[in-house]
């Protein structure tokens, strides 16, 4: 795995492995319902994209494909933090 910083051009693919991690990893410890709510956002990729690009936003890719990624903002927030299901315990 290589650690890099987001670019706006992960975006597509760091949605794809959000929805990812909630639908295959979160079933475990959340409801339907929230899976259901959780798994529906961002319903805009720009805005995502612009929203992944501030504070401090690393991915994790190998072979090119995104398999993680995580945000920190402010710098003393964990904002978000998601690994795709295949990629889990990596």
């Amino acid at each position: 795995m290589k650690i890099r910083p987001f670019q706006l051009s992960d975006t597509h693919a760091a949605i794809q492995v959000y929805r990812d991690s909630i639908r295959r990893i979160g079933p475990a410890a959340y409801s339907p319902e929230q899976i259901e709510a959780w798994s529906r956002y961002p319903t805009d990729e720009m805005d995502f994209g612009r929203r992944l690009s501030k504070g401090c936003t690393l991915v994790a890719e190998k072979n090119g494909l995104l398999h993680a990624f995580g945000q920190l903002e402010p710098r003393d927030h964990i904002a978000f933090l998601y690994t795709a299901a295949d990629s889990c315990r990596q």
